[in-house]
């Protein structure tokens, strides 16, 4: 093979080789921009595992997304409560050793008062204004959320079977009002199943809590994008958007 034949041979596996890593780059762009475009349609599957035995929490989180094929878990083993006191704090004048108690005279005038009523007034309209706006962009996003599974299950008991019962009574009535509260705001797919089973010659509270919930990428996505362009709005602080505001709300 001549010098000429080589080079040709060269110039041709160069060739190829830039084929192939155009071809390669083309399919990895293709991909990233399917995901890219599949991402909003995709949901997220969170599983709620919570258990109290013997005084003990166990917490889990499982995630899910992209058909399954992303999973994380997040675990807390164990959880203790435990009591903690209030920590009041004095505020001292004067008994330090070297320093004198400070005197300030301040001046209050009308001027004065009806400044700190218009700061006041502006801060009360931009408390509500952003206040609405977390409610309404939980309402939108909760309703897009559906609830594949829930299950909870208690076993109460005091000791005596008056108290036990009247505290089973409590129980069912929370755990009613919790789902019905819920309930208005998403979804369900399946019935909630809920259980307390009275225990009236043990002290003893047990429960076991199992749900699973999904929604979609792209109805979080918008329910960030509303907030900010709301928080935004209550930014500027103006009186047509606190008017505006208040009439959607």
């Amino acid at each position: 093979m001549n010098c000429r034949q080589r080079a040709d041979t060269i110039i041709i596996g160069r060739y190829w080789c830039l084929v192939v890593v155009v071809l390669v780059w083309w399919i990895i762009s293709a991909v990233i921009l399917i995901v890219l475009i599949l991402f909003p349609f995709t949901s997220v599957r969170i599983h709620l595992i919570y258990r109290r035995k013997a005084e003990k929490d166990h917490l889990e989180l499982h995630f899910r997304l992209f058909f399954g094929w992303i999973r994380f878990r997040i675990q807390v083993p164990s959880l203790k409560w435990q009591k903690s006191g209030v920590n009041l704090q004095s505020e001292e004048k004067g008994n330090l050793p070297g320093r004198e108690p400070r005197r300030q005279k301040t001046r209050v005038t009308w001027r004065k008062i009806l400044n700190m009523r218009r700061r006041f007034v502006r801060l009360q309209r931009r408390i509500l204004q952003l206040n609405a706006t977390l409610m309404e962009t939980g309402r939108r996003f909760m309703s897009r959320v559906v609830c594949e599974r829930l299950e909870w299950e208690t076993w109460i008991g005091t000791g005596d079977a008056a108290s036990t019962g009247m505290v089973t009574g409590m129980i069912w009535g929370v755990k009613y009002t919790l789902i019905g509260f819920v309930g208005s705001h998403i979804r369900w797919e399946k019935a909630p199943q809920i259980e307390v089973q009275p225990r009236f010659n043990s002290e003893r509270i047990e429960t076991c809590l199992e749900s699973i919930f999904r929604f979609r990428i792209g109805h979080a996505i918008l329910a960030v994008i509303h907030l900010l362009v709301g928080l935004l709005q209550n930014q500027k602080g103006g009186e047509g958007s606190w008017q505006n505001t208040r009439f959607k709300v």
